[in-house]
């Protein structure tokens, strides 16, 4: 059984206000069970909120490939986490490698990967996730901690962005700072966002990880300011 998880750094931030989050929201694949030779069950965790609906499920044999099409692609609607499954007579987990993988939808359509997991013989590991937490607020700025998938097709192949906006709902609201995180830079780490202006008192802000676009984010939380 595959687990997603991750010690957060130990960061020294002084002189700074710490956040207290209202909400978080990451994607993530875990929980691979192999239910037969070529069907799998899984838990999928993706944002509830926002304008996002839906994505593609994919399954590659071997590894992620930007120029091969995956084995089985399908598309999982709607916004809810819970269990999936993924299956196709092409498949024989038994015998092969396969990485087990989903992104958000895209109109292009850009089949991207904001999470995976590598099956070897039917067994889980390297379980990868799209993350992001808070670290601190000023009135200027605000300090998040970041962790993308990096992959032939997703963070990597695309840039990331790290956006603040105004509102409780994911990935919506007015825009009050944003900053790109380059392809080839860390896949984790920790970013600040100049704020456009100030923050206003008592309000709640959402803020967001995405990768090629900045309107389907992958990961994020919101907070409220001191009144």
């Amino acid at each position: 059984m595959a687990t997603d998880t991750l010690a957060r750094p130990q960061l020294m931030v002084p002189d700074v206000m710490y956040l207290s989050v209202n909400e978080s929201w990451r994607t993530a694949i875990s929980n691979v069970l192999i239910t037969g030779t070529g069907s799998c069950e899984f838990m999928l965790t993706r944002p509830n909120s926002g304008d996002a609906n839906g994505g593609y499920v994919s399954l590659y044999k071997d590894l992620i490939s930007e120029q091969d099409a995956p084995v089985v692609r399908q598309f999982l609607d709607g916004k809810s986490s819970g269990k999936f499954t993924i299956s196709s007579d092409k498949v024989d987990f038994t015998k092969n490698t396969y990485v087990l993988c989903y992104g958000p939808f895209y109109s292009d359509p850009v089949y991207e990967v904001v999470t995976s997991v590598l099956i070897i013989n039917g067994q889980a590991f390297m379980a990868n996730s799209s993350m992001c937490q808070g670290i601190s607020h000023e009135i200027d700025k605000v300090t998040s901690y970041f962790k993308f998938d990096s992959n032939p097709q997703g963070f990597g192949r695309w840039d990331g962005y790290l956006i603040v906006r105004e509102g409780a709902t994911f990935g919506v609201g007015a825009q009050v700072g944003i900053i790109n995180i380059p392809k080839n830079g860390p896949t984790e780490g920790v970013a600040t966002v100049p704020i456009n202006g100030t923050l206003k008192r008592g309000t709640t802000y959402n803020v967001t990880t995405s990768i090629y676009s900045t309107v389907r984010p992958v990961a994020g939380y919101t907070f409220t300011t001191a009144k």
